[in-house]
């Protein structure tokens, strides 16, 4: 892409959106790709998108070059476990500057918060989690996430968990 004129402008874009979109995982996918190639984004948001499990670990993977990334919102798109798995792999960048991470609605269950909450204990970035409207139920994997958040180094301000079987 980074050779092509029409991609050219990608290298200078610092924020995303997009919001209630009928775009196909073939338009996200090619999204993930042109995201890979550069590293400019301070913000990216996809929402009340309906994209699988792996096309969100796809764009997830094609954050994790961007260094400047404050502010992630996938509210109300489906994570599973490979997302949760990406998502773990980002708060773990020690390079990493991601302060918002907004996950409503984002059907995240019981295995998706385990693995997810291994990304939170070694983040020492972020300031605010919104957790509100997420499907896990099960008491160890918020036990691991509230262990995650419950660090020296955790800089939570933050934290919203309505709407949960807690």
């Amino acid at each position: 892409f980074k050779n092509n004129r029409n991609f050219q402008c990608l290298e200078i874009i610092s924020c995303v959106e997009i919001v209630d979109h009928g775009l196909g995982p073939v338009c996200f996918r090619l999204l993930a790709t042109a995201l890979a190639e550069f590293d400019s984004l301070v913000e990216f948001a996809v929402r009340q998108c309906d994209i699988s499990d792996n096309v969100a670990r796809e764009l997830i993977q094609a954050l994790t070059g961007h260094s400047d990334l404050a502010k992630i919102s996938l509210r109300d798109v489906r994570i599973g476990r490979n997302g949760c798995t990406q998502l773990a792999t980002l708060l773990q960048k020690s390079r990493s500057k991601l302060a918002v991470l907004d996950l409503n609605g984002t059907e995240i269950d019981d295995e998706g918060a385990g693995i997810f909450a291994d990304g939170l204990t070694g983040n020492s970035t972020l300031k605010e989690l919104n957790l509100k409207n997420n499907h896990s139920n099960c008491e160890t994997a918020w036990q691991a996430i509230f262990t995650g958040l419950n660090r020296p180094s955790c800089r939570l301000e933050k934290l919203d968990l309505n709407h949960n079987s807690i």
